[in-house]
């Protein structure tokens, strides 16, 4: 069996055509049973958003992508693939701010030279985690999603990785090598805090700080908690009760008012008004 075609080997063969002159034609057949890769030309309205892109918010530098295609062309064609019994084409290994922009300008101007796009197309390999991953690591390698996408990403993948293989769980060396395996290059450390931000502090953590919070932030705070379960244990307070504490907490700042120091003094006085202790006592054990 051939061997997926990693990122890489897909960015060498999108540089090695980019600069082929493309003529424009009526849409593509999309009836045509493609088995293999190929380059196509598409109309963008054959073509489909990534359901399950991991960015939730709009890509910063949108608009100098946009104006960058409005000027020089779409200078790397889309990788697009087609899920079985789907209608259209779908965006795959990333590239639906292209997408977007290519719809904007061809709504604004009906330049047809807009309205088709150069793709690159890859048979679906029949494996949902293989789209979410790749989607993943393109975005690593642009540096183009903020922390907390990409966790809520990593962990829509486990998920659909837990369907896949019919597994209850995996655990985290299990998941960084499917992850490995499978061309998303991260670490063990930077998985485990992924994992961190998106299944504890996800849930109370205000949106404006989900959009600006990174990866050294997220480290710090998760030394806080575990710094807070040994005090805690101190106190006999149970985990519900603690979680209670920590949770309020973190979910009383904004992005205007928040910082670690904030966010650890407005810890420690509510400890110590939840056992009854000065907040020098609490400051002290939490030091």
């Amino acid at each position: 069996m051939k061997n997926r075609p990693s990122s890489k080997d897909i960015r060498d063969m999108l540089q090695d055509s980019s600069n082929v002159d493309v003529t424009y034609s009526s849409d593509f057949h999309i009836e045509e049973d493609l088995t293999s890769e190929d380059q196509i030309n598409v109309s963008i309205l054959q073509i489909d958003y990534y359901d399950k892109n991991p960015r939730r918010a709009d890509n910063p530098q949108f608009s100098q992508i946009k104006e960058s295609i409005r000027f020089s062309g779409l200078i790397q064609p889309l990788v697009i693939t087609k899920r079985p019994n789907h209608k259209n084409f779908m965006i795959y290994k990333g590239g639906n701010t292209r997408l977007k922009a290519l719809r904007e300008l061809y709504e604004e101007t009906g330049d047809k030279k807009f309205k088709y796009a150069n793709c690159f197309f890859v048979p679906w390999s029949g494996m949902e985690s293989d789209a979410i991953l790749g989607h993943l690591q393109e975005n690593e390698m642009r540096k183009s999603l903020c922390f907390f996408d990409r966790a809520l990403g990593v962990k829509r993948a486990i998920e659909i990785l837990k369907v896949e293989l019919q597994k209850p769980s995996l655990s985290l060396r299990e998941t960084h090598s499917l992850f490995v395996d499978r061309g998303y290059s991260i670490s063990l450390s930077m998985l485990s805090d992924l994992n961190y931000a998106a299944n504890i502090l996800e849930r109370s953590m205000p949106y404006s700080l989900k959009q600006t919070l990174g990866r050294p932030q997220i480290q710090r705070i998760r030394q806080v908690d575990r710094v807070l379960k040994n005090v805690c244990s101190e106190f006999d307070i149970s985990t519900e009760n603690r979680d209670d504490i920590f949770h309020k907490t973190l979910n009383e700042y904004n992005e205007l008012t928040w910082s670690l120091q904030f966010f650890i003094r407005s810890l420690e006085a509510a400890l110590a008004s939840f056992v009854g202790t000065s907040v020098h006592d609490i400051a002290l054990r939490m030091a």
